[in-house]
């Protein structure tokens, strides 16, 4: 087992069925995967390969399961009768990466998954937007190492291969001048393979805010294990932790009493009479939907007491 094989990998190759290929580069193509899967120990329990192909449809000719040909043996006897394959048109790179998605979810969770893409050419006008094709493969398999091969300079599109190869990963991107550049120097396409760079999780939630109102502040992180870096792999750009502020509206006020009043003067001077204090609900006044005192229950606003009942109103008159 060679060194970035353990854990064993999990490849998928896909390749460019189309008709701008040529039916000679085709061959040149499939010579230099032949050479390129020679380099790992290939066996259903160790590196596994998987084909999909595609021009105006994909379709997976290998699959991580099919044992028959999980053999350095029998996948170059089939790499090789696809020498007779007919070229088609026009080119759907987004439906091989729908393809290639449901391959790589029947990878093994112990496997690092690899995509692989080879391609001459940009997608078809009427394509599903590949960045949006490659979110799905972001939720469904957690931690591929994914490599867009481009070759020939002249029908391709940089960001559709920056798309498929993933934000971030500028080592992701190979371009080979022709079919010929491709086939001698498909060593350089084993050493991306296997030196893997690290690429970020999806972001948690939100943490809790530290506020339920006025100005809190909470958080995410993510982590660099999707996938992480491996054989001198680079290590992920970009910030694992970030915070922003929440709960920024105002916090509810309820109102509050001030102190009572004093006393104020008895209603009469003799034979029991009443006086009243009172407090107003501006300690703080509510504001911002809080309750106000009455709302709260916190008692009255005005209370009375009797005063001046001890003496008789006729014994003042008689003095």
């Amino acid at each position: 087992m060679l060194d970035c094989e353990d854990p064993p990998l999990d490849i998928c190759l896909v390749i460019d069925q189309t008709q701008s290929v040529g039916v000679e580069n085709y061959k040149t193509m499939l010579k230099a995967v032949i050479n390129f899967v020679g380099f790992f120990n290939v066996g259903i329990k160790d590196t596994r390969i998987a084909i999909v192909s595609f021009a105006s449809d994909a379709k997976k000719r290998i699959g991580f399961s099919d044992s028959a040909y999980q053999s350095l043996e029998k996948l170059t006897e089939y790499l090789t009768s696809m020498f007779n394959d007919t070229l088609g048109r026009p080119t759907r790179t987004d439906r091989a990466l729908e393809k290639a998605i449901q391959v790589l979810k029947e990878g093994d969770a112990n496997h690092q998954g690899v995509l692989m893409v080879l391609t001459d050419g940009k997608t078809n006008p009427k394509s599903r937007d590949l960045g949006e094709v490659m979110k799905e493969l972001s939720v469904s398999a957690i931690g591929i190492h994914r490599i867009a091969v481009g070759v020939g300079r002249r029908r391709l599109n940089i960001t559709q291969l920056k798309q498929i190869a993933g934000e971030h990963n500028d080592d992701g991107v190979i371009l080979m001048e022709n079919f010929e550049d491709l086939h001698h120097k498909i060593r350089k396409l084993r050493e991306v393979t296997c030196s893997i760079n690290g690429g970020f999780s999806e972001w948690s939630s939100w943490s809790e805010c530290s506020a339920s109102c006025g100005g809190g502040v909470h958080g995410r992180e993510r982590t660099c294990t999707s996938p992480p870096p491996r054989h001198a792999g680079k290590d992920c750009k970009g910030e694992s932790f970030e915070t922003r502020t929440c709960n920024n509206e105002e916090c509810a006020e309820p109102g509050g009493y001030t102190d009572w009043s004093a006393w104020g003067e008895c209603s009469v001077t003799c034979g029991g009479g009443f006086q009243s204090r009172k407090r107003s609900c501006t300690n703080p006044p509510a504001s911002h939907g809080g309750l106000n005192c009455k709302a709260q229950k916190l008692g009255p606003a005005e209370e009375e007491r009797a005063c001046n009942n001890k003496q008789d109103c006729s014994e003042c008159d008689q003095t």
